[in-house]
């Protein structure tokens, strides 16, 4: 893939990230490791306009095994999509957040972290057709592995259990991976909850950023450098207009003309 220099002076920064990775000052080879291949995900309309995924299922031959076959998936904590879609229409005030970067946030033991080496180029200013090629290894979870959305969740769970208030099952029953979606009586609640949910999460250095509301005084409330400005967000997959207070499913427009035509060549 190509892409200009900028745009991977930023990736290089990113995956030079000392807490999400480690530089393998001297290369070592091991009975026990892995790498992982990535690709690049680019979307502009992001505020991070390209993503780094890694492939945890990756094989270097069909017969052999990917880290992610070699790994248990854990059991599934997710609340259920659609109840937490009609539950937010049960409510006046929508109130949403996600958490910053979740599962760079949750450490990896160091005798874990070499089944988890990627290779990147050492200097991201070198020109060089000849880019000297280091290895780098996560000490945090990545997005990618099989058990790394049951290790968020249980992570969350944990924390939430461990720091009960009247809203802890509510945060619990409205939670979708790193999204929280919640639908409440009044402004009032909707403060309350956000002041409380800012609180618990940061105990475990979680930081909800991206909220949004379809009330303004809760918006006045919440500073704006944690807002999410967009007037249209996606909410699990549907598209809610945070100002009109709907949601709207686009779907593809048939040409019907140009299918009767293609029927009636077939026939």
């Amino acid at each position: 893939m190509k892409m200009n220099q900028k745009r991977f002076e930023q990736l290089t920064k990113y995956s030079k990230n000392k807490w999400n990775h480690e530089l393998l000052r001297k290369f070592q080879m091991l009975l026990q490791e892995q790498y992982l291949p990535f690709h690049l995900i680019v979307n502009e309309t992001k505020s991070t306009p390209i993503r780094i995924v890694y492939n945890g299922s990756a094989r270097t031959k069909r017969e052999n095994n990917s880290i992610n076959d070699c790994l248990l998936k854990g059991v599934n904590l997710l609340s259920k999509m659609l109840p937490i879609l009609l539950r937010i229409r049960m409510n006046k005030t929508l109130i949403l957040a996600d958490i910053e970067k979740a599962f760079h946030q949750i450490g990896l033991k160091s005798t874990e972290r070499n089944y988890l080496r990627f290779l990147w180029y050492e200097n991201a200013t070198d020109n060089t057709a000849m880019k000297k090629i280091v290895t780098y290894r996560f000490c945090r979870v990545p997005f990618g592995i099989i058990s790394s959305q049951f290790i968020l969740a249980a992570v969350i769970i944990f924390l939430l259990k461990q720091n009960i208030t009247k809203f802890t099952e509510l945060i619990l029953n409205h939670l979708y991976v790193d999204n929280l979606i919640v639908a409440v009586e009044s402004t009032e609640t909707a403060i309350q909850l956000f002041d409380n949910a800012m609180n618990t999460f940061s105990k475990a250095s979680l930081n909800l950023r991206a909220w949004a509301s379809n009330d303004q005084q809760v918006l006045k409330y919440i500073p704006r450098e944690i807002q999410d400005t967009n007037g249209e967000i996606s909410i699990l997959g549907i598209h809610w207009n945070k100002v009109s207070d709907d949601f709207r499913i686009r779907t593809l427009t048939k040409n019907f003309n140009e299918t009767n035509k293609m029927m009636k060549g077939i026939l």
